[in-house]
């Protein structure tokens, strides 16, 4: 592997890594209003 196709997929890893991070921040709330919902019809 040359060492630009290295830095090309360090960048793709970041990328993939930061869309994951902010589609997770995106859902946590949604998780969280489920779960407290969940709690809600529990008691």
């Amino acid at each position: 592997m040359t060492r630009k196709q290295t830095e090309t997929n360090s960048k793709v890893k970041k990328s993939f890594l930061f869309s994951i991070v902010t589609t997770l921040n995106y859902f946590r709330p949604i998780i969280d209003n489920t779960n407290a919902n969940l709690k809600l019809f529990k008691l």
